[in-house]
């Protein structure tokens, strides 16, 4: 796949600009990232940076409410959303010469927004409804809430990115606008845009249009406060919602731009990527002991992890899941890799790696999401490169250093009837 450079460029404001060019279709996409997640809130005030994913669809001074949508669709495209704990994402992809269109929007937006009682209302009852039906109303929805909170130990990244309820119903309109003042400005956002387009025309486009919005006050420092209090790590809660009980492990693992990154690319490919990989066979098709497996590598700029979740058809079974997933971790670290295995994994990667830019929306995406969290638009230029400079003995030793029973973090959810 031919390499194509990120052109770079940054607004006296402080937005940061990233475009990548690509002609072989007639399409563009447009992804802005603001530097704002969960990780930004405090307690008491949980889930401002989710319900501003929707606050933002709400209108401003020339775009009328909820018409983000109906206006990029009608153009041919497609647009949304999401929120995580690092960052929030705006998106979309149309044909590329309507590219001027989202840009236009984007601006007015953040100049512009308008956050008003009835908006704030409307959204509010809207985040409520979702997190009944994502959350407190679904199968281990509250569950994984509990087994975030008990991996972590800094508020930033144990609360849940929707929010907790009772934080959303207490929530004033004055407390929603200080948190859009302080974070949804041009000095922190990256605004990337790949496809078929010219450089200098985006850019001259984005300072016609983003450059006279003030930058606003610095951003508040992110402050990554650790409990000092002792944690268990092992917890066990019933779930009334489930017929089947599931267990959920994790150890905590390397950050974005740590050394040991990509050791735990490969680690999670032989791990746990597809039917074949070795924790799917052993714990699923060998020894039966759960019905289905799920986890892998999540890295984020700090608290980042490496899980296995399982879903098991008798309690007890939660148990001897977790005694097999440490085996195969302790297998992997001591005990030979072959040749063919390694191969494997590489062509794997290599192939996620080629899709990860396949579409021009999903090139917006990864050089926004890197130049955000790394600083590199074209991080994934060089992703392939490190992953092949890995060898099995490195992986080996960051694998057993790093996923070891001490280190090992349990919820086990009991479906209801059932018995430990």
């Amino acid at each position: 796949m031919a390499s194509i450079k990120a052109i770079q460029h940054r607004l006296e404001n402080g937005l940061r600009v990233v475009v990548s060019q690509d002609h072989h279709l007639p399409l563009a996409g447009v992804a802005l990232y603001y530097d704002v997640g969960a990780r930004d809130e405090e307690k008491g005030k949980t889930g401002f940076a989710h319900l501003f994913e929707h606050l933002m669809f709400e209108g401003s001074a020339h775009v009328e409410k909820g018409s983000h949508f109906s206006l990029i669709s009608g153009l041919g495209g497609q647009i949304n959303a999401n929120t995580t704990h690092e960052r929030t994402a705006y998106f979309a992809s149309v044909p590329s010469h309507q590219v001027d269109v989202v840009l236009w929007m984007e601006a007015d937006r953040m100049r512009s927004l308008i956050v008003d009682e009835q908006s704030f209302e409307h959204q509010r009852q809207t985040v409520l409804e979702e997190r009944k039906q994502r959350v407190d109303n679904v199968p281990f929805g509250s569950a994984n809430e509990r087994f975030s909170a008990l991996c972590q130990r800094s508020f930033a990244y144990a609360h849940p990115v929707i929010g907790y309820e009772q934080d959303i119903v207490d929530a004033s309109l004055e407390d929603v606008r200080d948190f859009h003042e302080r974070f949804y400005r041009p000095s922190n956002a990256v605004l990337a845009v790949a496809g078929d387009v010219e450089a200098e025309a985006v850019i001259k486009r984005v300072e016609d249009w983003f450059g006279d919005i003030a930058p606003g006050a610095d951003r508040p420092s992110f402050c990554l406060e650790e409990s000092e209090e002792d944690r268990k790590s092992k917890l066990i809660l019933a779930e009334e919602r489930a017929q089947l009980s599931k267990v959920m492990i994790r150890h905590p693992a390397p950050s974005y731009g740590d050394s040991d990154f990509f050791a735990f690319e490969m680690a999670e490919t032989i791990l746990l990527r597809g039917p074949s990989s070795r924790a799917w066979r052993r714990l699923v098709i060998e020894e039966r002991a759960a019905v289905q497996i799920s986890g892998g590598y999540t890295a984020r700029r700090a608290a980042s992890g490496f899980a296995l979740s399982g879903m098991v058809e008798q309690p007890h079974q939660m148990d001897r899941v977790v005694a097999l997933w440490q085996e195969e971790l302790d297998r992997f670290a001591h005990q030979p890799i072959s040749k063919s295995e390694w191969d494997k994994a590489l062509n794997q990667l290599h192939a996620s790696h080629v899709y990860a830019q396949e579409g021009v929306l999903s090139r917006a995406l990864s050089t926004g999401r890197y130049a955000l969290m790394l600083n590199n638009p074209d991080w994934l230029e060089s992703y392939m490169t490190s992953i092949e400079a890995l060898n099995v003995k490195s992986v080996q030793e960051v694998v057993g250093a790093c996923l070891s029973a001490q280190n090992r973090m349990e919820l086990h959810a009991v479906a209801k009837g059932g018995r430990k």
